[in-house]
């Protein structure tokens, strides 16, 4: 449940969870030049894979992973087994908005890509997002129908690798952060 929603400028906005807090920027305004990537570790959800951390640093602050905010319009929201699927409308406005986010995870990643010459990039915001529909865990959604306009937060938390499978994505996770849903 979102208690309060305090907005910094243009750029920046303050999204207050229950348990978190989160300081979000819009998509127009993420630079990938701010961004960092730290040192290979050993992933501790996938077996034989490794994760770097990414960082959002700028002349301002520095952030643990990169947060931008977006709005989708016309989604239904439904149970899906143990967590909520949005099901995304096919509008001029969420098909622009999609391909916004897919440009970014593409950027991301091509700009590490000297890292993981070698791997086999896996674009899984753009593979979900292409399937219409954004997931969320643990998530305590009430209203599940149709609604006009969501307004989400994604984290991209980093870069995993596997070498199982000689591949490579970013690690991400949505929120909803709208108070009436």
């Amino acid at each position: 449940m979102i208690s309060e929603t305090v907005f910094l400028g243009s750029n920046l906005s303050i999204i207050e969870n229950v348990m978190s807090l989160f300081l979000s920027s819009n998509i127009e305004t993420i630079d990938t030049n701010n961004i960092l990537c730290y040192e290979k570790i050993k992933n501790n959800i996938m077996t034989n894979s490794y994760f770097h951390k990414l960082i959002y640093s700028d002349e301002f602050c520095s952030f643990n992973g990169i947060f931008f905010n977006f709005s989708l319009k016309d989604i239904y929201v439904e149970q899906y087994f143990n967590k909520i699927k949005c099901v995304i409308s096919n509008n001029k406005h969420n098909v622009n908005c999609i391909n916004k986010i897919s440009e970014l995870e593409h950027k991301i990643l091509r700009k590490f890509n000297e890292s993981y010459i070698d791997k086999s990039i896996i674009y899984r915001i753009k593979e979900q997002l292409g399937n219409m529909n954004i997931k969320l865990q643990n998530s305590t959604i009430q209203k599940l129908t149709n609604h006009k306009e969501v307004n989400f937060i994604i984290k991209i938390s980093g870069i995993w690798s596997s070498n199982e499978k000689n591949e490579c994505g970013l690690t991400f996770k949505f929120f909803i952060i709208d108070k009436k849903i």
